[in-house]
């Protein structure tokens, strides 16, 4: 989270996108994210204090997302293989 506070306030000081990936921090398409989410929260008010770890973590940590085509073929049997293994 220490990176999308720096990210953060180095937008906030005007950088760009280039200016930041130049730090090699972080790349230009993902800055660009970064901005608009951060100008939707509206983080980007200068006289404002910096989200803290709670509020970023809420909008940039990885969230499990369950995909079903990643399910086991024989999640549906599962009862008779219970039963074999007993």
């Amino acid at each position: 989270m220490y990176d999308y506070r720096q990210i953060i306030h180095r937008i906030r000081m005007g950088q760009t996108d280039r200016e930041i990936a130049r730090t090699k921090i972080i790349g230009r398409v993902k800055c660009g994210r970064i901005r608009a989410m951060a100008l939707e929260k509206g983080w980007l008010a200068s006289e404002g204090p910096l989200p803290d770890d709670a509020a970023l973590s809420d909008v940039f940590a990885k969230k499990l997302h369950f995909n079903p085509t990643h399910q086991s073929k024989c999640h549906s049997h599962e009862e008779q293989i219970r039963t074999w293994l007993w």
